[in-house]
C-alpha cells in the first residue's frame, strides 16, 4: 500500500532491494558469460577490421581491471563477502593456480588476467570457427568454460578431481 509506514503490521523486507552477491556462483557465471559474449563480439570486430588489435588489448586489460575492482567490493552494484573477498579468496586462488609469494591484489589480478587471456582464445576460436555464442555447440562449451571459472571464483567444488 502506498504510504504504507508499517503501521498495518506487514512485513514489507522482501520488497527491499538487494545487489547480486559475488559468492553466488549463478552470479559470478552471468558475469562471466556477459564478459565471453563481449569478447566474441570484440572479437568479430578485430576479425573484420572495425576495431585494432591495441583496442581489443586495452579492451581486456579494462576487463581485468573491472573484474579486480568487483572481486574487491569496489563494484557498489554486487554485494561482496568481507572475508571471502578480503583475503579467503586470494587465498584459494594462489593455491589452485600456484600464484605462492604474491600479495592478494596480484594473485587476484593474475586470476583475472588468466581468465581474460582464457576468454579471448575461447573468443577466437568461437569467430574462426564462424559460430556465435547461441549456437548450440559453442554455447555448451561456454556454459562449462563460465561454470568452471565461476566455481573457481566462488571457492565451490569444480567436481573435478
Amino acid at each position: 500500500m502506498a504510504g504504507c509506514k508499517n503501521c498495518c503490521g506487514c512485513d514489507h523486507s522482501s520488497k527491499t532491494a538487494r545487489v547480486p552477491s559475488l559468492l553466488d556462483i549463478t552470479v559470478v557465471e552471468g558475469i562471466f558469460r556477459s564478459a565471453v559474449s563481449n569478447m566474441v563480439d570484440r572479437e568479430r570486430l578485430v576479425a573484420s577490421g572495425e576495431m585494432t588489435d591495441d583496442a581489443f588489448e586495452e579492451a581486456k586489460a579494462k576487463l581485468v581491471r573491472w573484474l579486480v575492482a568487483a572481486f574487491r567490493g569496489e563494484n557498489p552494484y554486487y554485494a561482496a563477502d568481507s572475508e571471502w573477498h578480503g583475503n579467503l579468496m586470494a587465498e584459494y586462488l594462489a593455491n589452485e593456480m600456484d600464484y605462492h609469494g604474491h600479495t592478494d591484489i596480484q594473485v587476484l589480478t593474475l586470476a583475472c588476467e588468466r581468465f581474460a587471456n582464457h576468454t579471448s582464445e575461447l573468443a577466437h576460436d568461437i569467430v574462426s570457427r564462424g559460430l556465435t555464442v547461441d549456437d548450440p555447440t559453442a554455447a555448451h562449451v561456454v556454459m562449462n568454460f563460465c561454470g568452471a571459472w565461476a566455481a573457481l571464483f566462488t571457492g565451490a567444488p569444480s567436481g573435478e578431481d
